[in-house]
This record gives C-alpha cells, structure tokens and sequence, in this order.
C-alpha cells in the first residue's frame, strides 16, 4: 500500500469522529490566538511596563496575559477531554468492527487460523492504529496549531530571528525521514512477530491437559520464550531508532538555541530589536522548538501505524459468508414450512484427498435419516456442506427448487437446530442456555422430560451456574440440555452429530422418546447407535465419498450380515 492510501486511510477512518475533530480544533484556534497575543503581549511588559516605568501599564497587561493563559489552559482541558472520549469512542467502534467481522467469516479461515488468533492479530493491529486518535498524534496537532501562533507573534517581534529558527524544521525532518524508514521496518516485525505468538497461544489454550498428562511444561516455556524473545529485538530496535530520532533532533535544537543568543546580540547592537523582544523571543522560542519537535516526530508515529493499517486491511478484506449486499438481496427462508432439499452430484475434495464424490441424495418432511460411515468418510463434511460452513465445489445443494447458495444465509441456517458431538454451552445458568438467553422460549413438557431429572438434584436447579465451557457439568448432561435447547426452537430440522456418546442406556431411550415426539419436519443424525439407527427410516452410508442408501434399520442390517457373510466365506 502506498504512501498516499495509509494517509487516505487515516482520512476515512477520522471522518466518522468529525464532530469531536472540529470542535478540537476550534479549541486549538483559541490555543493559537492565546499563543499570538502572548509573547507580544510579554513584550510590551518589558519595553513598556518594566523598563518606561508605567506601574498601570504593567498591572493591566500582566492581568491581560493572566486572562488569556487561564483562557488557554481551559481550552486545552476541553480538547484533552474530547481527545479521551475519541479514543474511547474509536476503539470501542473498531473493537465491535473486529468482532462482527470474525463471527461472519468464511470458516475456511476460522479453520486455518482459529477464530482467536485472528481476533487477537487485529486487535494488536488496532491498538496501534489507535495512535492517531491517541495522546501523541492528539498532542502533535495541538502543536501545529500552537506552532502557527508562536510564529506568527515570533515574526511580529522579529522576522530575522524567526527565519533563523525556522531553518531547524527541514533539518528535523530530514532526520526523521531516514529515521522513519527503520522504525517501520521494525514496527512490521513486531506484528508478524505478535501473529506467531498469537498463534501459538492459540494452540496453547485448546491444549492445557495434554501439556499437563505428557508433562510439556519446559518445552512449551521454552517456545513461548523463543518466540517472545523474537518479538522483543524487534521492539528493542524500534525503539532504539524512535529514540535516535529524538536525540538527534533535540542536539540539533540545543545548537539552534544557543546560536539565538548570538543573531539576537547582533540585532540588538544595530537597534533592529529591543531588549524586551530579545527576552520574549527567547522565552517563547521553547514553545516554538517544541511544534517542531512533536510535528517532525509525527513521521515516526506514522511510521508505526502504517505497518498496523496493512495487517488490518488485510484482516478487513478477508471474505465473509455474506456481505450486507447479499443479504439485502437474496431470498428469505421464514415463509419456508415444508423443506425439500436434493443433492446432486457433489464432489468435495481437501489437499488432494477425495472426501465426496458425485453424492445423490433427496432430504423431504418425514425423513429420519442416519448417515453412517468409517471416521473420515466425509459426514461431517456432508452436514457443513449442508449448513454452508462449506462452499460447494462440485455438484448442487437446492432447497425448493432453488440452489442453497440463493438463500439469505441467517434465515437459511435458522431452518435448522444442530447439536455437534461436543455441544458448546455459554456461561451462564442452565436456563440461559435452556432459552439462549432469552431467545428461545421452552414448554413445560420438555422441561419435565426425564433426560433434565439431574436438574432437580442440584441445589439451585435450573439457575445453576454450569461454569466456564460447562465445566461443572457432566458431558452426558451437556449433551441433554444442548438437546432440549434445539427441541425448544422453532427450526424445522434437526441435525444431529453423535448425540448420544457421552449417554447411558436409559438415557439413550429418554433421548429416542423425545424426537419420536418432536414436530421437526426432517431429522438427520451422524450415529452408529443401533437404538437410533432403529428410530430412522433412512439410512446413508458414506463408503470411499460414495453413498448408499437402505430404506430403514432391517433394510441396512439385511445388507451388512450378508457383507459379513460374504466376506466369511471369501476367508474360508
């Protein structure tokens, strides 16, 4: 990206926030009148009240001074307020971009990434970018604005001295130019250095107990080592740089200074200015030293944000399932009361590894299917493809008669309730997660459903707490109450991912009573369970990415016994 587009970039990404911008600026307006006024003001102190001797003169310009410094300083506290609201303000909507943005991506990237990672790289991004609406770049334009009024009451005293000074500013900038170029450099490293520590944490934090069984502790302290050492000669050599720049600067102003004393003597001894302009340019001359400090030094800053606008454009350009266009545009779902879908010839392949291949199937009201299949044959993959975690590759998924893919996607996906292999619940109690915190609305006959009698022993029922990721519950009543959450909703089909691994006997017939009771219009479970598999009327078997189907239980056991058989007697 160029140097023209980051500069752009900062452009639009201030344009929201121009309320708190002009009425900052019209603070800094009054900063810089104050500024102009002064040193002028400081003069006629000297020349007029100190030196000729006018008492009232004095006391009446003093009070004037006073005034316009107190005017100054309120000013500068109502523009600090509105530059902390701001950057609250910027974060907080950038933060909320972040998060709505992670949740609507492709899951290819979630995947690839993990949804953590990729938050935790653009909030980094982000909270560098957060610079421009932060102290220094809030700070520098403050400058800028004190710089005009300094140097024009500088130039009003003296012109001479004034042009003197101003030859600093190209030779600041010069240094901080060549300067620039190895911050942002590092600024870069430091961000990619961050990624692989996100990444890694990532990883970390799904992995706690397997660190703990196979005793990891110093391997894993010794990779968090490497990598945070990695990042810190990054940021040590960033700031080493943002400091040279500084340093350098400030000499070259020291000289500059001290030099003043010299072009001011001169002026004096041939009458060009007064001993008071002498005494109120030196007095004022900090104020203008400092503009110039700060407003070179904004190339640095910039020179770190840059990096960070690439990593988060980058993040920002990353596809979602379905852009708001899209959304507007495509057909809704909730008029949908009798879905029909048919699969046609779909072929899904990953890294060279045929998953599905040419699949065929019809979904109708009335279908209890079961999809079986060896670990890897491709029903999860059916299911996603189904719930569009997946695009298609090859082949076509229609619901009524119109591709998946023309349907509102939000809409599509509330025709169906899921319950994976390991259902997640939120934390909260087991009513939040019962109702989806209010979402969902659960009668009475599920809730007195035999599969929930674990509820009524606990002490506070169904109010109990269940902890972080359901940890003071049982993955057996993770299960039940994931179960009861999808009955209660009002999808039309329910998809189901080995629901009852974690259950026993008597609970897998609780379970199989409830959907023999449930009003969903097609159900479609991952199971080898034989009482579930009984319960269907539809069973597919996903064999090398082909399917086959049998017409119910007897019909999938006939064909299995005689594989059996077959096979008995091709070893005999």
């Amino acid at each position: 990206m160029s140097k023209n587009k980051y500069y752009k970039k900062v452009v639009e990404l201030l344009l929201p926030y121009k309320r708190y911008i002009i009425t900052m600026s019209l603070m800094m307006l009054i900063i810089t009148v104050g500024n102009i006024c002064v040193p002028l003001l400081q003069q006629n102190i000297v020349d007029d009240g100190l030196i000729g001797g006018d008492l009232k003169t004095l006391i009446v310009l003093v009070l004037i001074v006073v005034g316009i410094s107190i005017i100054t300083n309120l000013s500068m506290l109502w523009q600090a307020y509105l530059r902390i609201d701001l950057n609250a303000t910027f974060l907080k909507d950038k933060q909320m971009e972040i998060f709505n943005h992670a949740f609507r991506l492709k899951m290819d990237y979630i995947k690839n990434d993990g949804l953590v990672q990729i938050i935790k790289d653009a909030e980094y991004s982000l909270n560098n970018i957060s610079q421009i609406t932060g102290n220094q770049m809030s700070d520098t334009f403050v400058q800028i604005f004190k710089f005009i009024g300094v140097f024009i009451g500088l130039i009003l005293i003296n012109w001479k001295l004034t042009v003197f000074l101003l030859a600093l500013v190209p030779i600041r900038f010069l240094i901080t130019s060549k300067i620039s170029e190895s911050v942002e450099k590092y600024q870069m490293d430091t961000i990619l250095a961050q990624k692989e520590i996100h990444g890694w944490e990532d990883d970390i934090y799904h992995s706690a107990t397997e660190i703990k069984l196979w005793n990891l502790y110093n391997k894993k302290c010794a990779e968090y080592n490497a990598y945070l050492q990695k990042r810190n000669t990054a940021v040590k050599k960033m700031g080493f740089f943002t400091i040279l720049g500084t340093l350098l600067g400030e000499s070259i102003q020291t000289i500059f200074f001290n030099f003043l004393y010299v072009v001011g003597g001169m002026l004096i001894w041939g009458n060009e200015l007064s001993l008071g302009g002498m005494l109120a340019f030196v007095s004022y001359s900090n104020y203008l030293m400092e503009p110039i400090g700060f407003i070179s030094d904004l190339k640095i800053v910039l020179s770190e944000v840059f990096p960070a606008f690439e990593v988060y454009d980058q993040f920002l350009n990353c596809e979602e399932e379905q852009s708001e266009l899209q959304r507007i545009e495509r057909i809704s779902c909730s008029k949908i009361d009798e879905p029909i879908f048919k699969c046609k010839d779909i072929s899904y392949s990953f890294k060279d590894r045929n998953i599905l291949e040419n699949l065929t199937m019809e979904l109708k009201e009335g279908d209890r299917i079961a999809v079986v299949g060896e670990n890897g044959s491709g029903k999860s993959t059916f299911i996603n493809l189904l719930l569009r975690f997946y695009d298609l590759q090859e082949g076509q998924i229609t619901l009524n008669g119109k591709e998946i893919s023309e349907y509102e996607l939000f809409s599509y996906r509330d025709l169906f309730s899921v319950i994976m292999q390991n259902p997640y619940l939120f934390r909260g109690s087991i009513m939040d997660n019962l109702t989806l915190f209010g979402e969902n609305e659960v009668d009475t006959e599920l809730l007195n459903s035999n599969l929930l009698e674990f509820i009524k022993r606990l002490p506070e029922k169904y109010n109990t707490d269940i902890g972080n990721n359901a940890s003071r519950i049982s993955g057996g009543e993770k299960q039940k109450i994931a179960l009861i959450r999808a009955l209660a909703s009002k999808s039309k089909i329910l998809v189901l991912d080995e629901p009852t691994a974690a259950y026993d006997k008597k609970s897998e017939k609780d379970f199989v009573e409830l959907l023999e009771k449930c009003d969903k219009k097609v159900i479609v479970m991952i199971t080898h369970e034989p009482e579930l598999l009984s319960f269907t009327n539809k069973i597919i078997e996903i064999k090398d990415g082909r399917i086959i189907q049998y017409n119910g239980y007897e019909s999938y056991l006939q064909m299995k016994k005689k594989k059996e058989k077959e096979k008995d007697e091709y070893n005999f």
